[in-house]
């Protein structure tokens, strides 16, 4: 089957309705580009994986691609059709949580301009970050050292001169 032949699959109303996209009014064309491109990026590194590691590599890259193709799609549904429904209804038409649809928008909003300065990382560093006012610093000493997320969190914590001997987890669950 080649790519074109499993596009026009994806496009036909069964599968639409698994993937809980068609009430998107005017989004078609933003949706099917969006879906086009993690194929293709599917497509091409499915082919060079040889190991484990590789192919969670490859699940990662999928994952982030994908939510940076919702998010800049979200962005673009808000600003069309925004004023006709709020949040809670574009998530649901959707098919998302309203804690998603938000989460993708602003994201996709904060970083659209700078995240190709940030190769090595992927979309859920800046998901960790989008709500730090000093993101960029950051999301720049994690993408040269190729962090973690946890390890770009405690990175930031003891440049504020948290305590690192307390469990951030608990830290977030007292707030």
């Amino acid at each position: 089957m080649t790519l074109e032949e499993a596009i026009e699959r994806l496009r036909q109303p069964a599968f639409r309705t698994v993937l809980t996209f068609p009430s998107i009014e005017g989004m078609d064309d933003k949706f099917w580009t969006a879906i086009r491109t993690v194929v293709v990026h599917a497509i091409r590194e499915r082919e060079a994986v040889q190991g484990e590691s590789e192919l969670v590599s490859v699940c990662q890259s999928i994952y982030s691609d994908f939510h940076w193709a919702l998010g800049a799609a979200i962005g673009e549904y808000v600003k069309r059709f925004g004023h006709r429904r709020d949040e809670v209804e574009m998530a649901q038409l959707i098919g998302m949580t309203s804690t998603e649809f938000r989460s993708c928008r602003d994201v996709d909003a904060r970083f659209r301009d700078s995240r190709k300065q940030f190769g090595n990382l992927g979309w859920r560093h800046f998901h960790a970050a989008v709500g730090w006012d000093d993101a960029e610093a950051c999301l720049t000493w994690a993408d040269e050292v190729k962090a973690t997320i946890a390890e770009m969190r405690a990175w930031r914590r003891a440049h504020h001169g948290e305590d690192l001997s307390v469990d951030e987890a608990m830290l977030d669950g007292a707030q």
